[in-house]
């Protein structure tokens, strides 16, 4: 727009013949023109008076400015410097708009975020201590998950009625009928114990078997022949019911055999170790390692290292071997390996190690009724080591 185009729309502004699209464009165009000193002609009406007015009428209209402004003599530069300051307010109060609409919707979405995360944390569980858990697989393949069933009877096999008596007990009691025509052959059953379990079985002589997590027991439904064989993988205790005509044994992990007559004793022989722990209580066992044999009083212990293939015999600290029988985690001096390997057991987790684990070891009596996370925050005060819970999957971290 030229000055002359300019100067006839704002004379026919003032005349009120305006139309809208024509005061727009007036209003428009004010800060476009160049009216500095020097180009503003001499019979051309006074511009500071142009300015004045239209900054009036504008401040008016977006209720900004004063009423005295039309008093006041406003400088060119000052008119065009508000002028755009107007407009970029105009730009910031739709900006503000926008962004407060999108901060609304953003808020709204985080909120909701929000709750679902808080929802999806009420839904976590804690990782929760073992308790009674095995299936029994009868001899003829059937499998039976004995923490879903109720008590009563089971099965009835060859010599024996199968019963479930209470939660967490299986006993095989005699059966006086068959035990008149005994079977010809001997049928197996197995008690499957997994990670985060334990279970106690009662086989037919009336010897008590008590099964730590991760454990298997093989054994006759009902024992026939001069001895009274079983065979174990992983913890367990026995309390051997004494029959001096058949002496009882346990063939551990296919590679010792641990003879008596009647005894109590407890063996760790896990899968993937390099040692069997044999741990007398009570009466006398014989330890049996290929053409090796050692004979053990009570309260001392056999280690049978398969990698040296030797059998040596120490003192043992009964407490702390039964303590998974009386509900406990008794730790002496215990590497923090061997203590994770105990707890991924019992709570049926997956451990990975960070750092230098090796030299890190730890004492303390713990239950094993806590709850993970409770044991696991009582590891972490001696500020040794920290650990990362993700689900069932902790990481040991060296400090």
């Amino acid at each position: 727009m030229t000055k002359a185009e300019f100067l006839t729309l704002y004379e026919k502004y003032q005349d009120g013949k305006c139309s809208t699209d024509e005061i727009n464009l007036l209003f428009s165009y004010t800060d476009q023109i160049n009216l500095e000193d020097g180009e503003w002609e001499s019979d051309m009406p006074d511009k500071q008076a142009i300015y004045a007015d239209l900054f009036q009428r504008l401040d008016h209209q977006t209720g900004f400015g004063s009423q005295d402004k039309k008093h006041q003599t406003i400088p060119f530069s000052n008119l065009v410097k508000r002028k755009r300051y107007l407009l970029l307010f105009r730009v910031a109060a739709v900006l503000f708009i926008v962004i407060s609409a999108g901060m609304i919707w953003f808020n709204f979405r985080s909120g909701s975020a929000r709750f679902s995360a808080k929802t999806d944390t009420s839904k976590f569980q804690e990782v929760m201590p073992g308790g009674n858990k095995a299936t029994l697989t009868l001899a003829n393949g059937t499998k039976i998950v004995l923490d879903r069933l109720q008590n009563g009877q089971i099965a009835q096999q060859a010599g024996s009625i199968v019963q479930k008596i209470n939660d967490g007990q299986l006993v095989y009691a005699s059966d006086s009928e068959n035990d008149q025509h005994p079977s010809s052959t001997t049928e197996w059953n197995t008690v499957t114990v997994p990670k985060g379990g334990q279970y106690k079985v009662i086989l037919s002589d009336g010897t008590s078997v008590y099964l730590n997590s991760a454990s298997v027991l093989s054994y006759p439904t009902s024992f026939t022949g001069k001895k009274r064989a079983v065979k174990l993988t992983g913890e367990a205790y026995f309390e051997v019911a004494k029959n001096p005509n058949r002496p009882f044994m346990v063939m551990v992990s296919n590679r010792q055999n641990i003879e008596v007559l009647g005894t109590h004793f407890n063996v760790e022989a896990y899968d993937g170790e390099q040692q069997i722990k044999t741990t007398l209580l009570e009466g006398s066992v014989r330890i049996i390692y290929g053409k090796k044999e050692t004979l053990l009083k009570p309260d001392q212990m056999a280690l049978t290292d398969f990698s040296a293939s030797t059998i040596s015999v120490k003192s043992a600290d009964t407490d702390e071997v039964m303590a998974w029988k009386n509900g406990m985690f008794i730790f002496s001096d215990e590497n923090i390996v061997s203590i994770m390997k105990r707890l991924s057991r019992w709570y049926n987790i997956d451990v990975t190690f960070k750092g230098n684990v090796k030299g890190l070891s730890f004492g303390g009596n713990y239950s094993r009724d806590k709850t993970l996370s409770n044991l696991l925050k009582n590891i972490e005060l001696t500020e040794k080591v920290h650990f990362v819970t993700e689900g069932r999957r902790v990481t040991v971290i060296a400090e």
